[in-house]
């Protein structure tokens, strides 16, 4: 385990790389007293369209766009999805001359692939189309000033971006067991685990969101950092000072048992159906995207109870005043291989706004039991809501503080500190005047 590094042994032991003082370069992004050398910047690519509910990676692409630019690529169109979809097919011509680029904030921008340049997968075409694809975020890389690229990957089949930018740093991005993911066929699979180790082999180093995911990707000079899930502090403390319940949550009466997250099969359908069903004095509200691959059938379950109510997905802006509007906060995943490696982001949400949490008996959870109550199955899911809603809830300070100390804006200082321990001073005073990112082997 000696090749495992957890962020926080080294906190107090690396100094900041060009602190701004009188020796530091004249120009770059300044940001808490660092300054990024020129043409540095941050490619993200990411497992999801940018548009939706936010996760990780949209908190910390944000953020991190406030030091310097960001490109975040979204996955790229496939032939068959332009093949099968008539939106695709209707928007084709319109796209041959769109802008791929678009800004959301700051030097926050990002990459969509239009219809008219699919990516194949096919043995003739898919060097062609991915060589392309790679053309296309170069570009839109060079024209935000991005030429020493720091690449993030976030999944293994991403495996082959590897060198393609000649980038200065590449990160894999773990938040999740994908080995734990289910409905993907064996072949599938195996492709999957043999293009993981393809990348915690080759990148400069990977990030994982959990103790769990850092013993599973932990090998032979792999670089292996934990850096946990986080809350965004100050929307969750602005949404409870201001106390105004969004009306459509108005109109569910009390006590409203909630959940704030991703809705799918990772969820315990038995847990919440149960729930409803034992008490229909309670209601049970569900706010988040809808996944219905492998578990059709429990939606609709849960659909036909008058106390259960999907709300939908919401702004990320939004989502600290329906938390606020919960009386409890719940986490009822079933127990799977997935979820025993998750870092639920809710956890430190629910937090934020001092709620009483009940979760099923996950590492995650179990790793915060001075704040969660663990249950093991339906029953005692039930009887913990009974309690918790007779009883205040417990060290309140306590929780609010907890989070307070888990913020976002700590994880991207965490993960600054740890850039800085593999960038070197000396490899932009050698590269200077080179333009890393258009001598990839793409353009070979």
């Amino acid at each position: 385990m000696d090749n495992i590094r957890n962020f926080s042994d080294q906190m107090n032991s690396n100094e900041e790389f060009f602190e701004c003082n009188e020796h530091s370069k004249p120009s770059g992004f300044a940001s808490n007293g660092l300054v990024w050398p020129d043409g540095i910047g941050m490619i993200y690519f990411g497992m999801s369209p940018w548009e939706g509910m936010w996760k990780n990676r949209h908190q910390l692409m944000s953020r991190f766009a406030s030091q310097m630019p960001v490109l975040y690529v979204e996955p790229p169109l496939k032939f068959r999805q332009v093949r099968k979809s008539r939106k695709h097919w209707l928007s084709l011509f319109n796209n041959i001359k769109s802008n791929n680029l678009r800004n959301i904030k700051e030097e926050l921008y990002i990459h969509h692939q239009s219809s008219y340049f699919p990516v194949s997968h096919s043995k003739i075409l898919r060097n062609f189309t991915e060589s392309r694809w790679i053309d296309s975020i170069k570009e839109s890389a060079l024209s935000i000033g991005i030429t020493h690229p720091i690449i993030w990957l976030s999944q293994p089949i991403q495996s082959s971006i590897l060198g393609q930018f000649n980038e200065t740093i590449s990160i894999y991005h773990v938040v999740d067991e994908y080995s734990g993911y289910t409905g993907i066929s064996p072949l599938v699979q195996k492709r999957n685990d043999q293009e993981e180790q393809v990348l915690l082999k080759n990148v400069t180093f990977t990030i994982v969101v959990s103790p769990e995911l850092e013993v599973t990707k932990s090998g032979q000079n792999r670089k292996i950092y934990l850096v946990e899930n986080a809350v965004d502090f100050n929307g969750f403390e602005k949404a409870m000072a201001d106390s105004k319940v969004p009306i459509d949550l108005a109109c569910i009466k009390p006590p409203r048992i909630g959940y704030s997250g991703l809705i799918s099969k990772r969820l315990d359908f038995k847990i919440l159906i149960g729930l409803a069903k034992s008490r229909p004095d309670y209601s049970i509200v569900l706010i988040g995207d809808v996944d219905s691959r492998d578990c059709e059938c429990e939606l609709n379950e849960l659909n036909k109870l008058d106390n259960i109510h999907l709300l939908g997905s919401k702004d990320a802006k939004e989502v600290p005043s329906y938390i606020a509007g919960f009386n409890i906060g719940i986490l009822p995943y079933v127990m799977n291989l997935e979820t025993r490696h998750i870092s639920p982001l809710k956890m430190y949400e629910y937090l934020a706004t001092g709620l009483p949490i009940i979760s099923s008996n996950i590492p995650a959870t179990r790793r915060m039991s001075d704040y969660v109550d663990i249950v093991d199955n339906e029953k005692e899911f039930v009887k913990a809501c009974e309690i918790a809603l007779e009883n205040p809830v417990p060290d309140l300070h306590y929780r609010i503080e907890k989070a307070k100390n888990n913020t976002w804006d700590h994880r991207v200082k965490q993960i600054t500190r740890i850039i800085n321990t593999h960038i070197s001073d000396e490899h932009f005073k050698a590269s200077k005047n080179d333009n890393f990112i258009s001598s990839g082997k793409a353009d070979g």
